[in-house]
């Protein structure tokens, strides 16, 4: 019999826990839900007055159509994140019908028990009072037992009194509770197809603004050209640079890296996934590798860093400790800043008003430059990582918020 019971306690602790735990996770989903929402509806908004900007200028163009397609994104991603709101709340609302429905039941029980104990009662007494009840007993034992009888019933109907109000009670919580969920539905749903409709407005604007580009299609390929020119001696710079330390290092018989390096190298291997924005606010507007051309059916565009477009007069900060290996200025790219940090390296291109030299050590959060903004009203930082002559993807290393 003991072992019989202690297996019932610990299937009802198993129980207990199971139901703890997907509780515990079911309200960390909902929190990480809202956390990834709050910063889907600052993205937009941010995303939302650069597009602005860009709408002032005279001139259509690429940039314009890539904030556009960032813009539709993250709108996708907030209905996303509102059809998956209002999922948790169809299987709140259902779990709340449920339980007032289990509540009527278990109220309607109670009623009837408290029927059948004041019919009793009534039946049992109809012809005489509780006093003459107690005073016709046979002894005085008799008395007492009678005394203990209606005691039990009086206390046992309080008992269920109680018990009925506190399931109204309940049912008016639960009711209230629905219907605050069902509130909560609705607006949501407002919310959704609101955002449907300047999804739909804004997929519309790009398509347009393709066409318009695609009668350009000479001076669009033209301006690749000398992009992919600026890359090509950006990337030949770097990789120089890097060649002239190993030579340096081979020649004084000296290891590439010192120990003071070598330990900045490994903290930044460890940070990746967590490093900060070289701005204090951006959104991504071109990705590292090999891409479609957004207007040029075609044509691949391949990047070897990532396009950050921010506000005008944006400062482009370092994203860790290091020392400023070399400032290069490029026709038609303005200043680029590569910092050493061990054997990585980051690079900021389109600087003015550069704030750093050759050979002097930086700090994370360190001014390097002002981003330069131009005619089209777009400030746009291009940002590149490399491990020793490789280059990475820096979105990978960035922290997922700034």
């Amino acid at each position: 019999m003991k072992l019989v019971y202690k297996l019932n306690f610990i299937i009802l602790l198993v129980l207990l826990l199971i139901n703890a735990t997907v509780y515990s996770q079911k309200t960390d989903d909902k929190n990480q839900l809202e956390k990834q929402k709050e910063e889907t509806i600052k993205e937009i908004e941010f995303t939302k007055g650069l597009l602005d900007r860009t709408r002032k200028s005279r001139n259509l163009t690429i940039n314009q159509i890539n904030i556009l397609s960032k813009s539709i994104s993250g709108r996708e991603n907030l209905i996303k994140n509102l059809e998956n709101d209002i999922s948790y709340l169809e299987e709140n609302i259902n779990q709340n019908y449920i339980r007032i429905k289990e509540l009527q039941d278990e109220l309607n029980l109670l009623k009837i028990e408290y029927e059948k104990i004041i019919v009793a009662t009534y039946r049992n007494l109809e012809e005489e009072s509780y006093l003459e009840y107690i005073l016709g007993a046979e002894d005085i034992n008799q008395s007492y037992q009678r005394i203990r009888q209606i005691k039990y019933v009086n206390d046992y109907r309080k008992k269920l009194f109680n018990e009925i109000i506190e399931s109204i009670d309940k049912i008016e919580a639960e009711n209230s509770q629905l219907n605050q969920l069902m509130e909560e539905k609705a607006f949501i749903l407002k919310e959704k197809e609101s955002e449907l409709y300047t999804l739909g407005k804004e997929k519309i604007e790009k398509q347009r603004n393709i066409n318009k580009l695609k009668v350009r299609e000479g001076k669009l390929l033209t301006e690749l050209r000398e992009k992919q020119k600026i890359q090509k001696r950006l990337e030949d710079e770097i990789k120089k640079l890097i060649e002239e330390e190993i030579r340096r290092s081979k020649e004084r018989n000296i290891a590439v890296l010192t120990p003071a390096e070598r330990i900045i190298s490994n903290d930044f291997e460890k940070s990746m996934g967590g490093l900060p924005w070289p701005v204090k606010r951006g959104i991504i507007t071109g990705q590292y590798g090999e891409h479609d051309h957004p207007v040029i059916k075609g044509i691949k565009i391949k990047s070897i860093g990532i396009d950050i477009n921010t506000v005008e007069g944006e400062n482009a900060r370092v994203i860790f400790d290091g020392e400023i290996t070399k400032i290069i200025a490029i026709m038609g790219a303005n200043n680029t800043v590569i910092v050493k940090h061990g054997d990585f390296r980051t690079v900021y291109q389109n600087l003015i008003n550069i704030k750093v030299k050759t050979g002097s050590m930086v700090k994370k959060g360190d001014i390097l430059g002002t981003i330069y903004t131009d005619s089209n009203n777009s400030t746009k930082l291009h940002f590149q990582i490399w491990k020793d002559k490789k280059n990475i993807d820096p979105e990978k290393w960035l922290s997922k918020s700034y």
